[in-house]
This record gives C-alpha cells, structure tokens and sequence, in this order.
C-alpha cells in the first residue's frame, strides 16, 4: 500500500474585530486590578486570593465589592476582608 498524502489547509489568520480587541483590553485591565486588590487586601501575598484573583478576576472584584462594602480595601481605614 502506497502512502496517501494529505494536503493540510488552515484557515488564514482573521483580523480581530473591534469587540474583540476591546473586551481584552477590559479583561486585561480587570485582571491586573484583581491581582492588585487581592494582594492589597491581604496585606501581601497569599496563594488562595491570588489564585482566585488571576483565575477568575470577575468573580474575584464581586466577592471582594460585596465583603468591603465597596472599597476594595483602597481606602487606609480598611483592614481587609470580613473574617
């Protein structure tokens, strides 16, 4: 049996779109917020919130908005999460 030769044909590289390029603006910015909040709330560096923050910065500025009132731990008077 001869080998059969398969011709491989890609897709040409599309352009991004205009939505495209703002929602990973937007996400970018919210992740690296998410990063920052997280470490500012905690006072340093801790693996869990900064796991969270870098997984799922969404979720991670909602939990933080509704256990800091809002603050997200910005303001000097704070002194983090709810514990």
């Amino acid at each position: 049996m001869g080998q059969r030769k398969n011709k491989e044909n890609f897709a040409a590289t599309k352009k991004r779109s205009g939505f495209t390029v703002v929602y990973s603006f937007i996400h970018t910015f919210l992740a690296i917020f998410a990063l920052f909040v997280a470490f500012k709330c905690n006072n340093g560096f801790k693996a869990m919130p900064f796991l969270f923050a870098c997984c799922y910065p969404h979720l991670f500025l909602i939990y933080t908005a509704a256990t800091t009132n809002f603050t997200f731990c910005l303001k000097n008077d704070t002194a983090g999460y709810a514990e």
